[in-house]
């Protein structure tokens, strides 16, 4: 007589045969298994996409350059040095050093003539002023002086800070000039002179060389 245990056994192996059982079967002692999650293969596309920000192209170059010509200001009680910086005359590299000459030489003497600025000075040359490694901070006692050239119409712009701050910006103005029939840049920087002691008056005047005032 068979015993009903193997007996069970026996048919149950017979259904396997017949029907493939590659899994286990749920029992207390062979629970079922949680499916794996799938995780999609990343598209050839998508997976260069990585590498392609990567080798994305390096930042440009500068557009701005250095003066090495500043002025040194004998008396003022807050500033002692004046420097510049061009972010886009648009200046050939030959004519980059009589340019950068001309307009401290142009702003020197604009300032001389208003006595009221105490801000009588003397145009010297700095190379140390050429490195951009030595504008990696502000200096409390300096005005720096950004500069440009724009077009349609024929316009110089400048902007006058204190500090390296967005606050410390305390001028910025653009001003047409007719170009001489020479198209000497020498002579059409003095408007560019003008405006910025202009705006160095109104500074002097409000004590005030911060932009919100």
């Amino acid at each position: 007589m068979w015993n009903h245990a193997l007996l069970a056994t026996l048919v149950l192996s017979m259904c396997c045969g017949a029907l493939g059982c590659d899994q286990q079967l749920n029992s207390p002692l062979h629970p079922a298994s949680t499916p794996a999650t799938a995780v999609p293969a990343q598209p050839a596309a998508q997976a260069n996409q990585g590498s392609a920000k990567a080798t994305e192209a390096k930042p440009a170059k500068a557009t701005y350059a250095y003066s090495p010509f500043v002025l040194r200001i004998a008396s003022h009680k807050i500033f002692r040095t004046v420097s510049f910086k061009d972010v886009g005359s648009h200046v050939g590299h030959k004519d980059a050093d009589t340019v950068y000459e001309a307009l401290a030489d142009a702003l020197s003497l604009e300032m001389n003539t208003v006595p009221e600025l105490s801000m009588a000075s003397n145009v010297t040359y700095d190379a140390s002023n050429l490195d951009p490694s030595n504008h990696l901070a502000c200096g409390a006692d300096r005005i720096y002086v950004d500069f440009w050239r724009a077009k349609s119409p024929e316009r110089w712009g400048y902007s006058l800070w204190s500090g390296c701050g967005e606050d410390d910006n305390f001028a910025w103005k653009e001003i047409p000039y007719a170009p001489s029939k020479s198209k000497d840049l020498v002579k059409d920087l003095k408007p560019l002179a003008k405006g910025i002691v202009a705006s160095l008056k109104d500074a002097h005047m409000s004590s005030c060389y911060q932009k919100m005032c």
